[in-house]
């Protein structure tokens, strides 16, 4: 096994040992559509789509798309230890600027795992 060693103790004399403790990686692979967003993960920038991250630290993180010109997406994933994560976001066009009605739900807290920036609609010039 990697990482295994063994360590000689003889009776009346000390032993110094040192452990490095390092999660493990697995694979990340990120796509977008459109393509060419940017992707960070944990705050850092780290690319864009399609993005292939084959020593991405295993366990929990967040991983932020954005393009120009359309709406943020907001993750947060497990990346399997040894295994593959992929995340597949289809990015929706921000509107056009003008006046809008902001209305937005929020599910139960710990039942969704995304953000989207609330929905915006045209006020109608008849209000």
């Amino acid at each position: 096994m990697a990482g295994q060693d063994s360590v000689v103790v003889i009776t009346g004399q000390v032993a110094r040992l040192t452990i490095s403790l390092h999660r493990g990686a697995g694979i990340l692979r990120v796509e977008s559509s459109p393509p060419s967003a940017n992707v960070k993960i944990d705050g850092h920038q780290r690319g864009v789509t399609p993005l292939l991250l084959p020593q991405m630290r295993a366990g929990p993180t967040t991983v932020k798309i954005t393009l120009k010109g359309h709406r943020p997406h907001l993750e947060n994933i497990i990346v399997p230890q040894n295994g593959r994560q992929e995340l597949s976001v289809q990015l929706a066009p921000r509107p056009p600027p003008g006046e809008y009605v902001v209305g937005f739900s929020l599910g139960a807290y710990g039942t969704e795992n995304t953000y989207t920036e609330p929905e915006a609609y045209p006020l109608s010039s008849s209000q």
